[in-house]
């Protein structure tokens, strides 16, 4: 469960708590596959956003990882916002990022990069300190309704607790700079203090 259903800093829940649902499963061999599913509410309207990925991770000499795959985001009532993305990744201990790329990012018809980094601490037992870095670019040449920011940073922190099969999350996620905004959004808060509970099973 999510209080605000915050995508990339963005909040596409209009502020207002929303279900989530994952699956994944993790290969021997490298290979992975998952979902991620929840709701939204876009320009009024509810909807679920269901993200569905694969990809292949291996582990280099020193504890380096490297990853490569591909995303498929699909609103199962307007899907003139879907949209996919391929992106690849490195990671190293606590730290990690990736690099997303797409020809069409909801649905704009307008290339995108996005870019992120991960990072966590072990501050005590089950509990760590997290914090994310993001920055979305376009490509587009205007700027206007219904164009995807030319440029937008995104920021996360916060600490994450977990108790045999639950994981408790409380952050700060954010916006930090924009030169414009994407329409679909709406005139949501450019932060917000989230907080977010889930059970593995």
């Amino acid at each position: 469960m999510l209080s605000d259903y915050r995508f990339r800093g963005i909040s596409l829940s209009d502020g207002k708590p929303q279900p989530q649902l994952s699956l994944g499963y993790d290969s021997p061999a490298g290979w992975y596959v998952g979902a991620f599913g929840a709701g939204t509410e876009l320009r009024e309207r509810r909807d679920v956003q269901v993200i569905a990925y694969a990809g292949y991770a291996q582990r280099l000499p020193f504890g380096l990882t490297w990853e490569v795959g591909v995303t498929n985001s699909v609103f199962l009532k307007t899907a003139a916002y879907n949209y996919a993305e391929v992106y690849a990744g490195l990671g190293f201990e606590d730290l990690s990022g990736r690099i997303y790329v797409s020809p069409n990012y909801f649905g704009q018809a307008m290339p995108s990069v996005y870019a992120e980094l991960n990072a966590s601490h072990l501050i005590a037992e089950r509990t760590h300190l997290l914090a994310h870095l993001g920055y979305l670019r376009s490509f587009s040449g205007a700027d206007g309704p219904g164009i995807v920011p030319l440029s937008r940073v995104d920021a996360l922190l916060g600490v994450g607790s977990s108790w045999a099969d639950w994981r408790v999350q409380l952050a700060w996620v954010g916006v930090l700079k924009t030169r414009s905004r994407y329409y679909l959004y709406g005139a949501h808060n450019p932060s917000a203090l989230t907080l977010s509970a889930s059970y593995s099973f």
